[in-house]
C-alpha cells in the first residue's frame, strides 16, 4: 500500500476508507442485482396474471352474452306468458257470457256438459255456465221429468247425475210414467 498510497497521494486511513466504501458498494450492487431478480420475477408474475385475466375477460364477456341470451328468452317467455294470460280472461268471459238467447237444445247440452265434467250441484253449473238460475233449474226439472237426469239430495245439496241406460230418450215436453 505504501507504493499505491505515495502514487495516488493517499495516506493509509484514507486508502481504508475508501476500502471500506468498496465494499459497501459491492454489496449494495449485489443488493441491486438481487432487487432486479426480484423485479424480473414480479413482472413475470403480473404478466401471468394479466393473461389469467385476460381469459378471464373472455369467459365474462361470453357469460354476459350468454346472460343477454337468458335475459332476451325470459322476456320472450314473459311476452308469451302474457298473452297466453289475456286469453285464457278472455276465454274466462266467454265463459260467462250470458247464453240466455241460446235454444233449448243448446242449454240442456250446456247443462248435460257441465254435469259430466263434475259440477254436479245447481250452484256449480250456474258459476260454470253463466246461465241464470231459472233457466238452470227450469231445465233440471226437465231432465229429471224425462228420466235423463237423476236427482239426490245430500244433506243441504242437491247433486244430479246423469242416467246412463237407453230409456233416457223421452222427448221434451213428456215426463216419466
Amino acid at each position: 500500500m505504501g507504493i499505491l498510497a505515495r502514487i495516488l497521494g493517499f495516506d493509509k486511513d484514507t486508502i481504508s476508507v475508501l476500502s471500506t466504501r468498496l465494499d459497501a458498494l459491492e454489496e449494495r450492487c449485489s443488493n441491486v442485482e438481487i432487487l432486479e431478480e426480484r423485479v424480473t420475477m414480479l413482472i413475470d408474475g403480473i404478466r401471468g396474471i394479466v393473461e389469467s385475466l385476460d381469459e378471464v375477460m373472455v369467459e365474462v364477456k361470453s357469460l354476459a352474452n350468454s346472460s343477454q341470451e337468458v335475459r332476451e328468452k325470459i322476456e320472450h317467455l314473459e311476452e308469451k306468458i302474457t298473452l297466453i294470460d289475456e286469453e285464457l280472461e278472455d276465454l274466462k268471459e266467454k265463459i260467462h257470457e250470458p247464453v240466455e238467447d241460446s235454444s233449448d237444445d243448446d242449454v240442456e247440452e250446456i247443462v248435460l256438459n257441465a254435469i259430466e265434467n263434475g259440477m254436479t250441484t245447481p250452484t256449480e253449473i250456474i258459476e260454470a255456465t253463466g246461465l241464470s238460475k231459472n233457466k238452470v233449474y227450469s231445465v233440471l226439472r226437465d231432465l229429471v221429468n224425462r228420466g235423463i237426469l237423476e236427482k239426490r239430495r245430500e244433506g243441504r245439496h242437491v247433486h244430479y247425475s246423469i242416467i246412463h241406460s237407453s230409456e233416457n230418450t223421452i222427448p221434451k215436453g213428456e215426463a216419466v210414467a
